[in-house]
């Protein structure tokens, strides 16, 4: 039951990047057992590499839905208060803030846009991986 434990922690820590000289040291476990144990779990670190990746975009994909509400929930009330009279700030002032927000929605875009590329090769690395070995 013990070494059960052991191989899931293990396969948890390799998933996770871990070389095989810290998780050596980690679980007291001599380095070739270790790449023994890749080699025979492969297929479970694989998995939960995918879902570990799979989470890091769904944190991603959360934050940015939290970001764009939060930005375009300002700069609806820019646009509502540019139509309003009296103005809380000058009208070039709220088009100076509202061109700053849009600025963020875009570079919010961009980033993750790029944080999408990232992931995605990482994903294909792994897959390129599994097909080497």
């Amino acid at each position: 039951m013990k070494d059960l434990e052991i191989q899931k922690q293990f396969i948890e820590l390799r998933s996770k990047g871990f070389s095989f000289d810290s998780i050596s040291k980690t679980i007291n476990v001599s380095k070739p057992v270790l790449i023994n144990w890749a080699k025979m779990f492969e297929t479970e670190i694989s998995d939960l590499q995918k879902l570990e990746l799979d989470d890091m975009k769904d944190t991603l994909l959360i934050a940015k839905k939290h970001r764009l509400e939060l930005l375009s929930g300002m700069l609806d009330e820019i646009k509502s208060q540019m139509k309003e009279q009296p103005l809380l700030l000058s009208y070039a002032g709220l088009v100076k803030l509202s061109l700053k927000i849009i600025q963020q929605l875009d570079r919010a875009e961009y980033y993750d846009f790029k944080k999408n590329m990232i992931v995605n090769r990482k994903i294909q690395n792994n897959q390129t991986d599994e097909i080497q070995v």
